[in-house]
């Protein structure tokens, strides 16, 4: 089997061979009657020189025509499937990139920019794709011209066509300089690309801040010198690319003005007929476009192999979390972490010691700690984010890679701190693909205490959020990316302080309408979801089953509100201070 990573032309010419041989065939077809018109038009030149009946003249007229005919039909035809082609190819690839990158995991996002994976599916896929379709159509053409045009050339003269053609032998001398100088140019090319995509991602992205801060004119000459130096790389290519054409045209166009030295004096002498001088002109001028043509093929080649490269890195990346797990998962029972240990790549210092505890469904677990206890990272690691021991995690006492990945999905809503949104109506923001009722989405909406603002909007659940929800304040998206995970009604809801943006009484209202859901009390629930609740603010835990009290990666304790209070000295400093908080903003009130 032709593997794509190491055979790529090979690979998309078999996968799609049908409409590659139907382009290629017509093709060929193109290439050979477009040799025929130059020998008609001399014979028609020879029949008018010698005083031919008109008749033969008109006849050999009708049959030029016939000819270019045939030749627009073909050249539609190659026109139509290789096109199509080249675009399945391109379509084919970037599926493959995608597909790839949701695979990968973020440790990956976090060493490669947004605008470099960017370029990749844009820039290096489109470079591709000229390389397998236009680049391996200018090559085939030249080539075909190359066996078909020497032979007619040499059975009108042979001694005019080695004199005229004497030149071609030393343009593959210098070629193969100029092919490895334009491969290494254009993956720098590239690399700059990639660095100007990502910084004007980055900048707009980032346009609030960088005016909060007045960094405007920062930003400009930060992107203005990165830009140069795109600038700088793609005249590179430019510079060594320009050599192809004059130097395969130098070779061709010689040989124009040797055959006016070596053949006309024999057209004067009646050696040769016009009409067969004319004809040889004629292909010594076709004779131009197979030579110049090497050039930009190959320059196709070695752009679209240097872009192969780059989009090779990725699909070779090694995936973190292997989806291997066959296990099916007909319902929640427990989850258990055991002696969970982890360290991030690169990191000397473990984020998570020897983490121990049990939910059973319906459970509701508290989870505190510091900034960068570890947090975040115990739940990343339950949404299996990041490889770890085996056997570490377990639901319904199987470890989690014994599980397919979509399985484990299936299981779990989870909401993020930093809240996404897509550029999409709101209601599919919430129902994100589940094609929920309008009354499920309201319901949920409801839940979050986000209904009454949705319905303000000129278009309520219609209105479309632009991009990343830069439309709506922190705390609507955090409340709208909560009501996404609820309308799941998944077994289990973990919930990384995506409450941190919204005013505390709003906080309790929701979370007093999460607790009635908790419960069962809900209109479209029909089970108690185990939840986790990763939280800052200690009074929203107060409902909690257990609480979870992290201190550097470790768990110092585990227990009730109350317990805690008294047993746990991270848990009782963390709420001193906010009760501190709380007196201060009550003296300023």
């Amino acid at each position: 089997m032709v593997s794509l990573k190491k055979h790529p032309y090979r690979y998309y010419f078999k996968k799609y061979k049908k409409t590659a041989a139907l382009g290629l065939t017509a093709l060929a077809f193109t290439d050979a009657l477009e040799m025929i018109p130059p020998l008609l038009i001399g014979r028609a030149i020879d029949q008018m020189a010698s005083g031919a009946p008109w008749s033969q003249v008109v006849n050999t007229v009708f049959i030029i025509f016939a000819v270019a005919t045939a030749l627009a039909t073909t050249r539609y035809f190659w026109r139509i499937h290789w096109g199509r082609f080249h675009h399945y190819v391109a379509e084919d690839m970037r599926n493959h990139i995608f597909n790839k990158l949701t695979l990968l995991g973020p440790s990956y996002y976090q060493r490669k920019p947004v605008g470099e994976l960017m370029s990749l599916i844009s820039n290096d896929v489109n470079s591709f794709r000229m390389a397998i379709g236009p680049g391996v159509l200018i090559l085939g053409d030249a080539l075909l011209g190359l066996l078909i045009i020497p032979p007619i050339m040499y059975s009108i003269s042979p001694e005019w066509t080695w004199k005229t053609l004497i030149l071609m032998p030393l343009i593959p001398l210098f070629s193969a300089k100029i092919i490895r100088l334009i491969h290494t140019n254009y993956r720098r090319q590239q690399d700059q690309f990639s660095e100007v995509s990502g910084c004007a991602q980055e900048i707009v992205s980032g346009v609030r801040e960088i005016k909060s801060y007045g960094q405007e004119s920062t930003m400009t000459s930060r992107f203005n010198f990165l830009s140069r130096r795109y600038e700088w790389a793609c005249n590179q290519v430019a510079k060594v690319d320009s050599f192809w054409t004059p130097m395969m045209e130098f070779g061709v166009t010689a040989g124009g003005f040797i055959l006016l030295l070596v053949g006309a004096p024999q057209v004067i002498q009646g050696a040769v007929t016009i009409g067969a001088f004319f004809a040889f002109y004629q292909y010594i001028n076709k004779m131009i476009w197979p030579a110049s043509a090497i050039g930009v093929g190959v320059s196709f080649f070695q752009q679209g192999n240097a872009s192969f490269k780059r989009i090779l890195e990725v699909l070779d990346e090694p995936i973190d979390i292997p989806d291997t797990g066959e296990s099916a998962l007909p319902h929640f029972e427990s989850l258990q972490v055991k002696n969970l240990s982890f360290t991030y790549p690169d990191a000397g210092k473990a984020s998570l010691w020897d983490v121990s505890f049990t939910l059973k469904a319906g459970d509701t677990l508290g989870i505190v700690g510091r900034t960068g206890s570890g947090k975040s990272t115990l739940v990343d690691l339950i949404n299996r984010l990041y490889p770890i021991r085996e056997g570490s995690i377990l639901i319904n006492d199987k470890p989690i890679e014994s599980y397919s990945l979509t399985e484990l999905r299936n299981l779990i809503s989870y909401v993020p701190q930093e809240a996404f949104l897509f550029s999409e109506k709101v209601s599919e923001n919430i129902a994100l693909g589940l094609g929920s009722s309008t009354d499920e989405v309201a319901h949920y909406s409801h839940i979050v205490n986000l209904d009454k603002e949705i319905l303000a909007m000129p278009e309520g659940y219609s209105a479309l959020i632009g991009e990343r929800g830069v439309n709506l304040s922190g705390g609507q998206k955090q409340r709208l990316t909560i009501a996404r995970a609820l309308i799941r009604k998944t077994p289990i809801v973990i919930l990384d302080d995506s409450l941190s943006a919204v005013d505390t009484d709003t906080e309790s209202h929701i979370l007093e309408r999460l607790q009635s859901q908790a419960k069962g009390d809900g209109n479209f629930d029909s089970q108690r979801p185990t939840t986790l609740i990763v939280s800052h603010r200690l009074a929203c835990l107060k409902w909690a089953d257990r609480i979870l009290v992290l201190d550097a990666g470790r768990v110092e304790a585990v227990g009730t509100y109350s317990d805690l209070l008294k047993t746990s000295k991270t848990f009782k400093q963390l709420h001193q201070l906010q009760n501190q908080e709380i007196n201060r903003a009550e003296a300023h009130a």
